[in-house]
């Protein structure tokens, strides 16, 4: 039986949590290059650039849609690759974009993979944390749960949004959120206005709302039930030394890229998939989309893994699948990123 979970959970509850703040936190994208006749640039945005307000600016400077293999965090210094009809300026917005050359129009379907590099002060997390970070191996696994800024950091109310479009109140929705913040005293008056300032200017108060920022609070729904199947699943946060702890009897086989290898994944097998599609259709008033659980893997391995600690931090390098999130490694080792 499916079992409602808090807002701030996100479907996921990390084991012994601490807090912790990422001194550097980079991504790199990798993807497969394919010919075509648009204009493929590697990109450089900087920490605390958000990555749909800068792809609105390059569609403004390109006069046409960009396409893009994934979207990267706002908190990260980000490399990734945009294409476009058109040219696009070397610089704009604080971002750096480098010519590669032609290529065909970006999906998600090119993205192979994120290699990873963050740092956390090593007195935040303490010492047991350090030690059993840098004893795992290069290779292992972990439930591939959705990170919590699929839902917003500040306040995690994107999967909230997403459910309203859904249930086509879209034009009511920042009157929603309004009426959803004064429900919650426990929410800071400050952020509240913060909050409102944002629906305002992000929706106009009318039904005119972003493609873009509208497929990512509908996609952020999904994720939550998502994260709300894996939970449910037997599947709790934590990750997998040895493939023989992996529970195969509820989990088929796949296949997946993790930048430039082939790795094995695994998925809810289709009865079980079944299963819980039909509870979370009766516990959430919504039929889920159709594929929910046939093309995101639930367990993903964490490839090419180092861990060093010097000077009173621990530096961590390592790769993921698409679609995988660092932040989600962290929570499997009970850290929680501020």
């Amino acid at each position: 039986m499916i079992r409602k979970v808090l807002l701030y959970s996100y479907g996921i509850t990390a084991p012994r949590p601490v807090s912790a703040k990422l001194k550097r936190f980079i991504v790199v994208e990798h993807i497969h290059r394919s010919e075509g006749d648009y204009n493929l640039y590697f990109v450089y945005k900087p920490r605390g650039k958000n990555s749909l307000e800068l792809l609105s600016r390059l569609e403004r400077a390109s006069k046409d849609r960009v396409s893009i293999a994934g979207i990267k965090d706002t908190a990260a210094d980000a490399f990734f690759y945009v294409a476009s009809r058109n040219r696009l300026p070397k610089m704009l917005g604080g971002a750096k974009l480098y010519f590669i050359g032609k290529n065909a129009p970006l999906s998600p379907a090119n993205n192979k993979g994120n290699t990873f590099r963050l740092s956390m002060s090593t007195g935040l997390i303490g010492k047991d944390k350090v030690k059993r970070l840098c004893r795992l191996p290069r290779v292992f696994y972990m439930p591939n749960y959705y990170g919590p800024q699929r839902f917003g950091l500040v306040r995690p109310v994107n999967h909230v949004m997403g459910k309203q479009i859904l249930l086509q109140r879209n034009v009511l929705l920042w009157l929603y959120l309004k009426s959803y913040y004064r429900r919650k005293a426990h929410f800071p008056p400050p952020m509240e206005q913060s909050m409102f300032g944002k629906a305002r200017r992000t929706f106009n108060v009318n039904p005119a709302f972003p493609s873009r920022v509208f497929d990512l609070v509908r996609e952020s729904y999904y994720s939550y039930l998502f994260n709300l199947i894996l939970s449910q699943a037997g599947l709790p946060p934590g990750i997998y030394t040895r493939q023989e702890r992996i529970p195969l009897d509820i989990l088929d086989e796949a296949s997946s890229w993790c930048g430039n290898s082939i790795v094995r994944t695994y998925r809810l097998k289709h009865n079980l998939a079944s299963h819980y599609i039909g509870e979370i259709e009766s516990f959430e008033g919504l039929h889920p989309r159709a594929g929910l659980l046939d093309r995101r893997p639930v367990i993903v391995p964490l490839c090419n893994y180092l861990c060093k600690e010097s000077n009173g931090e621990v530096i961590l390098t390592f790769r993921l699948p698409s679609g995988s999130y660092a932040t989600t490694f962290l929570l499997n080792m009970g850290i929680i990123v501020e």
